[in-house]
């Protein structure tokens, strides 16, 4: 009883963590945001809830020089954030014993940020196969409780769209077999695109 009690109290924090870290004034704001210091942050934010969930985050910084996104750091949170979440409904789905590993990578190229979001779980629901676009649609879910009733508000990926084409960048759907990959493209700035 006494370890259920230490968990819920790590759960509770990890929550107290995260719900202060978005209330922050300064990620309000919209500002010159550090593209390596956002992902490290990111994952500090997530680390300790990570561990005890035996998820391996990777950040993988490809870039030549520091990039920095005029942007509201609220805006990344909510996208890395619900897809961060979906990775670790996926990890659920798998019955088989997988190594749980989620790897965010970015680069630049031809003025581009290029941002990719890969994680080993189960991929797509097959209810998505067909046309994989439809997660963006706003309330699609393919996640259930144990009677097969749909959950969630179905929103999530609708929100990481909306995100990114108002940052007048695209998001395109890489794997939904082999776990799930996304690749984000942001347009940058003169004074950051190196080509």
């Amino acid at each position: 009883m006494l370890n259920h009690m230490r968990e819920q109290d790590i759960q509770i924090k990890h929550w107290l963590d995260y719900s202060l870290s978005a209330l922050k004034k300064d990620k309000r704001t919209k500002t010159n945001l550090d593209i390596t210091e956002y992902f490290q942050s990111f994952k500090e934010t997530w680390d300790n809830a990570l561990k005890r969930r035996k998820v391996d985050l990777k950040i993988q910084n490809h870039l030549q020089t520091p990039i920095e996104v005029r942007a509201f750091a609220i805006d990344f949170d909510t996208l890395f954030n619900n897809l961060l979440i979906n990775s670790l409904d996926s990890f659920k789905k798998r019955k088989d014993n997988h190594a749980r590993q989620v790897v965010v990578s970015y680069e630049t190229d031809n003025k581009l940020l290029k941002i990719y979001f890969a994680d080993t779980g189960a991929g797509l629901s097959m209810d998505y196969h067909k046309h994989p676009e439809e997660i963006f649609l706003p309330f699609e879910t393919s996640k259930v409780d144990k009677r097969g009733n749909k959950i969630g508000t179905g929103i999530g990926m609708y929100l990481a769209k909306a995100i990114v084409e108002d940052y007048r960048g695209e998001i395109e759907i890489l794997e939904i077999d082999n776990g799930f990959k996304l690749g984000i493209y942001l347009p940058l700035r003169k004074e950051n695109s190196n080509g």
